[in-house]
């Protein structure tokens, strides 16, 4: 399915990364912000450089809860800010880090 078409039906993403991911954004995190849809992550590195709302690794459920609802109660703000998190995302940087990760599984 095309994904421009699914991420224009989304309000927000909910995106508990854990330690599988190398630079804490993802590419889905990164999709969803280009179309302007919050995020609601991990508090790891790479969403706390772009954006988003955090939560720590130890969130309950009524935090995750709460956070939609901060969400949608403050969609225009959230919205806007996940704009202006892809447009400071540098992605030759975050390229660099994959690479770097994968070379060195070659080591």
């Amino acid at each position: 399915r095309d994904m421009d078409s699914i991420y224009e039906r989304v309000s927000v993403l909910i995106n508990p990364i854990y330690d599988h991911d190398g630079c804490g954004t993802g590419r889905v995190m990164m999709e969803a912000m280009r179309h302007c849809v919050p995020v609601i992550g991990m508090n790891r590195a790479g969403l706390m450089e772009n954006g988003g709302m955090k939560l720590p690794r130890n969130a309950t459920a009524k935090k995750w809860v709460r956070a939609i609802e901060d969400v949608r109660s403050n969609y225009a703000s959230f919205q806007a800010e996940a704009c202006r998190a892809f447009d400071r995302h540098d992605a030759e940087a975050e390229l660099n880090v994959y690479t770097k990760q994968i070379e060195g599984l070659f080591e």
